[in-house]
């Protein structure tokens, strides 16, 4: 099947943005930096582009790092682009799993596939908005191994259809990466969705490709929101936090260990991961059924000064993994719902720090009253108040606003504080914490 290339990109833009970067033109004066390029004979719209993507790289720098400099950018496609650090995971994953060349299919602008081409991986990136394309191609052609990518013009949703992307299709051989539109219009303009079905291509036509050739290796990247029970038992699922966002899940078959699907918790810089198998047929995510061994969870039986308590990331909760942490941490339970565990101050086994929990000293236990609150916050002299909560029905910036109001500094005195609101057993509770 042959499908059309990227149309080339706009000279004249290109000689445009050349000449910014080798005249190092200022970005917080976009007034100077126009007049000088127009003034060097750079017409409006090249003016205009160019100024546009020396602002896209240096918002792109912390996804993507000094790669960044090197790329052409849409302000959607630098949106949904996938961070550095997570795109080299992609990446050693299809090569984990045996993959010499990869579709990847709805590449966007190729964040992605340059992580592939630097894993040593054959790429055939598929973009179905043309520009996108053209800018695609040009930030691959860049790459070392540039002369490994080819960039095609395409809509995926018609080369599953169609039977390109198959087994016995043209691309056959190559393992397939998918990044699905999770984005539909709706009454408002574009909203995100959150059901994989609604996701382009749906999570059924992906799990029908791996039904269909089991030992093809076949991966997507989903939101964080995926539910276990959604994903057939052959793949591996991993929810993944990176800078203390829980940013995506991905499904990757076959999988890691053959023959033992595996849920994983994954945490990046600092790197850790918890894993349990997978069964065939799993209780969806979120349910209490999900990952249960069927006993009764050891819950807190009281929160004394000294004691741990532990916040999980975001993937272990997303995973339904808190009983396994808590495990690691020697830790119970504060409440059977809710993703807080204590470790007891005596605990000879609790860790002083884990990278899948953020750890607190507990201070004190207050009642969880406005009054109350407010009393302990001017008797302490706080005068600067972080509020965290789960498993409560409150705003935690109204209730910083509600406490601080009418507290000032003496001079130059600041006393910061913690307050964690929850439940234990059942009854609401305020802990004042500090980080540990």
């Amino acid at each position: 099947m042959s499908l059309p290339a990227p149309p080339p990109l706009d000279p004249a833009r290109l000689a445009a943005l050349d000449a910014a970067d080798e005249a190092r033109l200022p970005l917080d004066d976009p007034l100077a930096a126009s007049s000088s390029l127009r003034a060097a004979g750079h017409g409006a719209d090249a003016t205009a582009w160019a100024l546009s993507q020396r602002s896209f790289r240096a918002s792109a720098r912390s996804k993507l790092g000094d790669r960044a400099e090197q790329m052409l950018f849409t302000r959607a496609g630098l949106e949904q682009a996938s961070r550095a650090e997570l795109a080299a995971r992609h990446a050693a994953t299809l090569r984990a799993a045996g993959a010499s060349a990869v579709v990847d299919a709805g590449c966007g602008l190729g964040a992605d596939s340059l992580a592939f081409l630097d894993a040593g991986l054959d790429v055939l990136a598929v973009e179905i908005d043309e520009e996108t394309a053209a800018l695609t191609a040009w930030n691959l052609a860049r790459h070392p191994r540039g002369e490994h990518a080819r960039v095609v013009v395409a809509d995926v949703l018609e080369l599953l259809e169609g039977g390109t992307l198959a087994a016995d299709g043209e691309w056959g051989r190559f393992a397939l990466w998918f990044d699905p539109a999770r984005r539909e219009a709706g009454a408002s303009g574009r909203r995100r969705t959150f059901d994989p079905e609604a996701f382009s291509p749906p999570l059924s036509a992906l799990t029908g490709l791996s039904a269909a050739d089991p030992g093809r290796v076949i991966a997507a990247k989903l939101g964080p929101g995926l539910e276990s029970g959604s994903v057939p038992g052959r793949f591996d699922i991993e929810w993944i936090t990176h800078r203390q966002d829980t940013v995506e899940a991905v499904i990757s078959t076959p999988p890691a260990h053959p023959g033992h699907p595996a849920a994983r918790a994954v945490r990046l810089e600092p790197d850790a991961v918890l894993e349990r198998p997978r069964e065939p047929l799993e209780a969806p995510e979120g349910s209490r059924e999900a990952h249960d061994d069927g006993a009764a969870p050891d819950l807190a039986p009281e929160i004394r000064p000294g004691d741990t308590l532990w916040e999980p990331v975001g993937s272990v909760l997303r995973a339904g993994f808190v009983r396994d942490l808590a495990a690691e941490l020697d830790a119970d339970l504060l409440d059977p719902e809710i993703a807080y565990v204590l470790s007891a101050r005596e605990s000879r086994s609790a860790p002083a720090s884990h990278p899948l929990a953020t750890g607190y000293r507990v201070l004190e236990t207050l009642p969880l009253h406005t009054k109350k609150l407010k009393s302990w916050v001017r008797t302490e002299g706080v005068t600067e108040l972080t509020v965290k909560k789960r498993g409560v029905d409150l705003d935690p910036a109204a209730v910083r606003r509600q406490l601080l109001a009418g507290s000032k500094a003496s001079g130059k005195a600041r006393k910061p504080a913690t307050l964690v609101l929850t439940r234990h057993a059942g009854k609401r509770v305020a802990l004042a914490v500090e980080p540990l």
